[in-house]
């Protein structure tokens, strides 16, 4: 048998104009991964049918299917566009090919590939990495999907369940509308013992699918700034979720001694992305965090002020504007 045939892109509806810079940032590419019957399929009909204002572009795994508007998407021949503009294809034999096909889409947001439930998740967050693929895609965070009601049940019967959460950055919890809190409780001690690093959040708040999307740094330069904790908290009140905005306009930092800071940040920072300004370095420094994962790309050819910004439940906003306004005040 061949190489079944890579899912051809057809002409796309623009659902949101954008300016077309020389160099385009990497497109996230966020991996969703989680054993067999963990919600992976739901979540991501949520993603394609939801109006978020993002365009995606997902890969489904070449021995799933899913459901689109009454068609069905499997194999390796498929591909559908969404009237909100979002894509979505079945994963070809080889994902570096695949992305590549995805990768002339002008215009995408994000991309998000759904693995097979006993998939090792690393692998495939390698190929994103790929030489052939220049610097069109970026890992965004490996994401697993965790079934409250058969979590330990799982794990007793198989290997994989264990693996796919210490692979993660971020662990999310599902079905826990039909579980006890108790129960609840138990599988995220379990997770959090098997994996201290990782990242936890719910399937059923309000907010998880903004956070998931909240991918991009370079959306701070058209972003309105918040300077204090009690107005950028106040952005995500009704989801569970605080945000803290920081603007520290033109002043700059030492990098080696912001570079440990990121890698310290509190448990209860989910996501970290900002602007920064360097000292004596030439641009600006972009920095994106989630899970334990730390990620810097520096731009010359950019200017303005360093924006910062937290996200996660929890914060403790006056202590992290402190140590941030402690990095940035005695350098300019």
């Amino acid at each position: 048998m061949g190489t079944p045939p890579v899912p051809r892109v057809e002409s796309t509806v623009n659902t949101k104009p954008k300016d077309s810079p020389a160099t385009p940032e990497p497109v996230p590419v966020t991996i969703i991964g989680g054993f067999l019957g963990s919600g992976k399929t739901t979540l991501l009909n949520r993603l394609l049918h939801e109006n978020h204002g993002r365009r995606l572009a997902v890969i489904v795994n070449e021995l799933g299917e899913i459901g689109l508007d009454g068609s069905l998407i499997e194999g390796g021949e498929a591909f559908v566009e969404l009237d909100n503009g979002c894509l979505c294809c079945a994963l070809n034999e080889d994902l570096v090919t695949t992305l590549a096909e995805i990768g002339k889409e002008p215009d995408l947001d994000q991309v998000m590939i759904e693995t097979t439930g006993i998939a090792d998740p690393l692998p495939i967050g390698h190929a994103v990495t790929r030489a052939e693929l220049g610097e069109r895609f970026r890992l965004d965070a490996l994401v697993t999907l965790v079934d409250v009601l058969n979590l330990e049940k799982a794990m007793a019967e198989a290997s994989e369940p264990d693996l796919q959460i210490r692979r993660a950055d971020l662990c999310v919890l599902t079905k826990t509308d039909l579980a006890a809190p108790e129960d609840v409780e138990r599988i995220r001690s379990l997770v959090r013992e098997r994996a201290p690093h990782v990242r936890i959040l719910d399937a059923a708040d309000k907010g998880f699918l903004d956070f998931l999307l909240d991918t991009r740094a370079a959306d701070l330069m058209s972003s309105p700034s918040r300077s204090t904790p009690t107005e950028s908290h106040a952005h995500h009140a009704g989801h569970g979720f605080e945000t803290l905005s920081l603007d520290m306009g033109e002043r700059g930092t030492i990098r080696l001694a912001f570079e440990e800071f990121l890698e310290f940040l509190p448990e209860q920072v989910y996501r970290a992305k900002g602007i920064v300004k360097l000292d004596g370095e030439p641009g600006r420094l972009i920095f994106h965090v989630v899970g334990g994962r730390v990620e810097f790309w520096q731009e010359p050819g950019l200017s303005g002020p360093s924006r910062l910004v937290f996200i996660g439940k929890g914060l403790e906003g006056e202590r992290l504007r402190e140590e941030v306004q402690g990095l940035f005040e005695d350098v300019m």
